[in-house]
């Protein structure tokens, strides 16, 4: 991994940063922002962390990690990498909470992560969970899906590139 020491941070000039920080702020302290990042970053636990709780239980679970978070009736289920996990909660409020963390709802039962997605097409995706699951995407839910398709699609290529 990277080793680098905070006093190796490369720092950046206030002229370079003027559409972020005010002419009056001092590079010092522009270079101390960017440290306390770098360092947070570094940190072993700043993951980004989802939690669920049911009947006082609360679990966490590494957004990286969780596939879709599907709704039957008033109960939900976060599927991630290492299981499931049912909860009560409200998908309208759950959606608010993931929609910055790479999710997407599709339909009106599913949250999906779209890191987790293996194949879609214009209405379906398929997830990588062990079964593979296919969701179909609600008509609601058409613009905001197609959106990310074409972002995915643009990433795939300039991955290749």
């Amino acid at each position: 991994g990277d080793h680098r020491d905070l006093h190796s941070f490369p720092t950046r000039r206030s002229s370079d940063l003027n559409c972020i920080f005010p002419e009056n702020v001092s590079e010092t302290v522009i270079a101390g922002i960017f440290r306390e990042i770098y360092r947070f970053n570094r940190r072993e636990d700043a993951r980004l962390r989802l939690a669920a709780t049911r009947k006082g239980d609360t679990r966490l679970f590494d957004v990286s990690k969780v596939i879709y978070i599907e709704s039957r009736r008033n109960i939900k289920y976060i599927r991630s990498e290492n299981g499931s996990f049912d909860f009560y909660g409200d998908m309208d409020t759950i959606e608010r909470k993931t929609e910055y963390l790479g999710f997407l709802r599709i339909s009106h039962s599913f949250i999906v992560s779209s890191q987790h997605i293996i194949a879609a097409n214009a209405r379906r995706v398929i997830m990588d969970d062990e079964e593979h699951t296919e969701i179909n995407v609600g008509q609601k839910y058409l613009p905001a899906y197609r959106k990310l398709l074409a972002e995915l699609k643009n990433s795939a290529i300039n991955k290749r590139i």
